[in-house]
């Protein structure tokens, strides 16, 4: 209402150049209420501008707050940034209004604008995969790519690194026993930087940390017990040398390099396996671990197979991020989510300029005029959108019938009616519109058994019809028999004389 009334305050102020200006609006208005009536609903023009304005109101003061703490960025710069959350919310499931704010945490993190803007996509499919909300996504993303100390200046060259730990970590989740989320917080606390500390790749202290998962040893605890194994094993080893060597056993290289943790928890372990409890007890003391630390290298012993076969699996973890990403989206919620970013898109670049022209009559009256055009075609690609998302449902109908038929009686034949109705939705879309949403049913187990339904009801009627046809016959048939056998019978009929007369 606030914005309406300065907008009658501010339009009164230049009459003629408001009139000139809102003549382009009577004919935008016809144009809109032609698509409004294509689209077959009720939706009134100020509904929409009140909520359009609302979206693109609550989108430039997320940017406003992001913009607030990077510094000096150019109009230009600012221009991509806005393109660049556009792009993302017609990719993921978040809306352009989140990725500016994510933009804030980005630079909270040390992101310049050029960095943020190559980010952003990542941390949003991060964060679809993992489902967790895009601020959560971007802290966990940058926290534990910096804490491996893989953040660098040249943004396409971040992005890749930041694209790396996004796979790694959500690989991990898909073989393990943890989610994406507590092997982000195992490595920021604790492990990222020991594994820096080290040199060793982030798969191999993954590799670690998933075996660490299996044992239920998972989130900051096992960040913690990464750490204190990788220091325990070096400073160990370094303190009692000689008798890691009388043992043949070793935890650096003749480079002076720690060796891979899997070769090294062999080694141990075999040495292990031979003992008695009390051997083992004083060999630990000999090879100058403490108690604390050889608890969490004990987790690890005879584990060095299942280190070794996650580490293959995480370097080859390339695209599980957009891919696991992309099945978080359902067809239908896909759908929805194009008509939620149309609309989105057309709040910012139509009533934006709007909001920024308030104090001008005359760029206010033509930019209220141009949103008024505007209107009409983006009501026509939500029109369009909108019949994708019927498609979408009439598939999940289909569908809904094709498995209700393993299920038992009533919810069998509940989903089997229900798909039965995509029937009679697909009589009722006209032509182009059935043409258009046809498509999305084709070769489908739902559509193909609706179709095995229909020719099974055919067929029984056929044979009703069969049937009752053939009794009429039968009956036609039997009727002609028995009159034949009344008339024989009357022709055949004699007087037989009365004994003795009369």
């Amino acid at each position: 209402m606030a914005v309406v009334a300065t907008l009658d305050v501010i339009l009164a102020a230049s009459t003629k150049r408001f009139e000139k200006g809102m003549k382009r609006a009577r004919f935008a208005i016809s144009g809109l209420t032609g698509a409004l009536g294509g689209l077959g609903v009720s939706l009134g023009v100020g509904g929409i501008f009140a909520k359009a304005t609302q979206s693109a109101n609550d989108f430039q003061v997320a940017m406003t707050n992001s913009l607030a703490i990077m510094g000096d960025v150019s109009d230009t710069m600012r221009t991509e940034m806005v393109s660049a959350a556009q792009q993302m919310a017609s990719q993921t499931r978040f809306s352009a209004k989140e990725g500016a704010d994510a933009y804030f945490f980005l630079a909270s993190a040390g992101f310049s604008a050029e960095q943020s803007i190559a980010s952003l996509n990542t941390v949003a499919k991060f964060g679809q995969a993992g489902n967790f909300d895009l601020a959560t996504a971007t802290d966990l993303l940058t926290d534990a790519q910096s804490a491996l100390g893989l953040t660098v200046s040249d943004a396409t060259e971040n992005m890749r690194n930041m694209t790396r730990v996004g796979d790694v970590l959500t690989k991990a989740n898909t073989i393990a026993n943890a989610t994406v989320e507590q092997f982000s917080r195992s490595l920021t606390n604790k492990a990222g930087p020991a594994l820096r500390n080290v040199n060793k790749s982030l798969e191999e202290g993954v590799a670690v940390l998933a075996v660490f998962a299996d044992q239920g040893i998972k989130g900051e605890q096992a960040g913690t017990a990464l750490a204190i194994v990788l220091r325990e094993l070096q400073t160990a080893a370094i303190k009692n040398a000689k008798t890691w060597q009388g043992w043949n056993l070793s935890v650096f290289d003749s480079q002076g390099k720690m060796r891979n943790v899997a070769n090294i928890i062999r080694d141990l372990n075999a040495k292990f396996s031979r003992m008695t409890d009390e051997q083992k007890k004083m060999t630990v003391a000999q090879l100058g671990f403490t108690d604390k630390s050889f608890g969490f290298i004990q987790s690890l012993l005879g584990q060095e197979d299942a280190i070794r076969k996650y580490q293959r699996e995480l370097m080859n973890a390339g695209g599980t991020m957009e891919e696991v990403a992309d099945k978080q989206l359902t067809p239908f919620m896909k759908k929805v989510n194009e008509l939620k970013s149309v609309f989105e898109t057309f709040s910012i670049e139509v009533f934006t300029p709007i909001l920024d022209s308030l104090g001008d009559a005359e760029s206010g009256a033509n930019d209220f005029a141009t949103a008024l055009a505007k209107v009409a075609d983006v009501v026509h690609t939500i029109r369009l959108g909108w019949l994708g998302v019927v498609a979408q449902s009439k598939k999940a109908l289909a569908d809904a019938a094709f498995f209700g038929q393993f299920l038992p009686d009533a919810g069998a034949q509940a989903l089997i009616r229900a798909g039965g109705g995509v029937n009679g939705l697909r009589r009722d879309a006209q032509a182009p519109d059935k043409q258009f949403t046809d498509a999305f049913l084709q070769d489908t187990p739902g559509q193909k058994f609706l179709q095995k339904i229909e020719e099974q009801q055919a067929q029984k009627l056929r044979d009703i019809a069969d049937k009752e046809e053939q009794g009429n016959k039968e009956a036609i048939k039997q009727t002609k028999a028995l009159n034949d056998i009344r008339r024989n019978t009357r022709n055949n009929v004699t007087l037989s004389p009365i004994p003795g007369g009369l």
